[in-house]
């Protein structure tokens, strides 16, 4: 009881009946892979939202940490070009360049926010990565990002980051038939 409390699911008040919480207002981002295991048929809608997230928060602070820490930057960024090519690797890479991405940005926030994605990411991604298409994909982005960090092309972060959102989606989007139970 004491855990679904932590979790947001109920609240527990000395004295009073327990209350069931109403989970998307009361819960934080450690409940994700818990409603991917409880409610299959919405995990599509879940993964999409996560997606949607992840690509508008990394268009702010891609651009602030190539703005305010580009050595660090370039340093996440150069990972990427030892990755084994298989879906583990890329579900790993792509989870710590984007993360790395995020501290690297100097707002520790946005680093913690993809902490709490960290589980369902990694699932997804171990799909999404199983396709060559995709591998293919995110390494041409990491190395566009490289080549605007390098030059100081800020302002270009949000348009790069938007197209690799979209692109990577249909991918994802023809992906979803074949999805395994997350």
């Amino acid at each position: 009881m004491q855990r679904l409390a932590r979790d947001g699911w109920l609240t527990i008040q000395h004295g009073k009946p327990t209350k069931v919480n109403n989970f998307w207002e009361t819960s934080g981002l450690n409940i994700l892979e818990t409603l991917a295991r409880l409610d299959h048929d919405s995990v599509p809608q879940l993964i999409d939202n996560l997606l949607s997230v992840r690509t508008n928060i990394s268009t702010i602070f891609i651009r602030t940490a190539f703005r305010q820490h580009p050595d660090k930057a370039l340093a996440v960024l150069d990972s990427a070009r030892e990755v084994e090519d298989h879906a583990d690797a890329f579900a790993e890479l792509d989870y710590n360049i984007f993360r790395g991405l995020a501290f690297a940005s100097g707002n520790p926030i946005y680093g913690l926010i993809l902490n709490g994605m960290k589980g369902l990411y990694t699932r997804i991604g171990r799909h999404y990565f199983s396709s060559p298409e995709a591998r293919s994909l995110a390494l041409g982005f990491y190395h566009q990002l490289a080549k605007v960090c390098e030059a100081g092309l800020h302002d270009q972060v949000y348009e790069l980051v938007r197209r690799y959102g979209h692109d990577s989606g249909e991918i994802w989007h023809r992906m979803q038939k074949s999805l395994p139970v997350i």
